[in-house]
């Protein structure tokens, strides 16, 4: 088991290097957040097409997930207020918003 969760993001997308930045800053998860190409993706159980493909969230333990659901995965794992906008993601229809 990891000592905390990770997000991963793509660091050679200038979009996704803001955006982890603004998640680091304002909700700040549990978790560190790193580009893949600095992540020990086999340690973390993700492959490098799935990185390019979609941010990605491991937890400590458990399967990642990737996507919209790694987003409502890392609001869930959140304080508050985030936690309560992970919650309202996790409703019925919601999840296609994300994805």
């Amino acid at each position: 088991m990891r000592a905390k969760a990770t997000v991963i993001f793509d660091g050679d997308c200038g979009f996704c290097t803001w955006c982890a930045g603004k998640l680091e800053r304002w909700v700040k998860p549990p978790a560190l957040i790193i580009p893949w190409q600095h992540a020990d993706l086999d340690q973390l159980g993700v492959s490098q097409i799935q990185c390019e493909m979609a941010l990605q969230w491991v937890p400590r333990d458990g399967a990642p997930a990737a996507g919209g659901r790694a987003i409502t995965a890392l609001l869930l794992a959140s304080s508050p207020p985030w936690r309560a906008i992970g919650a309202l993601l996790c409703l019925p229809g919601m999840a296609q918003l994300t994805d």
